[in-house]
């Protein structure tokens, strides 16, 4: 009796042994892309403005005055009308462009941050594939340890009816 004991529990231990789960698979980390805000755009184009016009001052009864506190009308010589004419065409120049450049770099930086969403949603995409995958992998590594368990159990069983029907046999001869 005490040899089928021993039998009987190292049986058990190398039962206990090979019956032990399988480890987990863990795929590699995932790189994760970072990206830096886009910077702000700085006006660098200049326009060339006309030299300052020079004033004319007259008091109330159009005479030429220097004291600007007695002066009532500023007048200007015809050639200084142009230089007038120059301050407010550059003014509605640098109001087009402005808004012209507004637009552009508006749909530009829209651009950017439609890419930098993109960019994001294809790593969140990544990674519940990469979340999928090693579910899968664990299932399937969990299905063939329980299927190697399922196959010794089987083997054990029928070498254990086969060594009884011996025994039996033996027994009966």
């Amino acid at each position: 009796m005490g040899m089928v004991k021993k039998a009987f529990v190292l049986f058990l231990c190398v039962l206990f042994l090979v019956s032990c789960a399988p480890t987990q698979f863990v795929p590699r980390e995932m790189k994760i892309h970072k990206f830096e805000s886009t910077p702000m755009y700085e006006q660098t184009t200049e326009i060339i403005l006309p030299g300052k016009p020079v004033k004319i001052l007259l008091d109330k009864n159009f005479k030429v005055t220097t004291d600007p506190k007695q002066a009532r009308y500023i007048a200007f010589a015809p050639t200084e009308y142009t230089k007038v004419q120059g301050f407010l065409k550059a003014g509605k120049s640098y109001k087009e462009i402005t808004e012209e450049q507004e637009k552009l770099i508006n749909a530009y930086i829209q651009t950017i941050n439609a890419l930098k969403e993109y960019i994001a949603l294809q790593q969140l995409k990544a990674e519940e594939y990469r979340q999928l995958w090693a579910d899968s992998e664990n299932a399937y590594r969990a299905e063939q340890h329980q299927h190697k368990i399922d196959n010794m159990y089987h083997k054990t069983i029928i070498g254990v009816m086969g060594l009884g029907a011996i025994v039996i046999a033996i027994l009966a001869l």
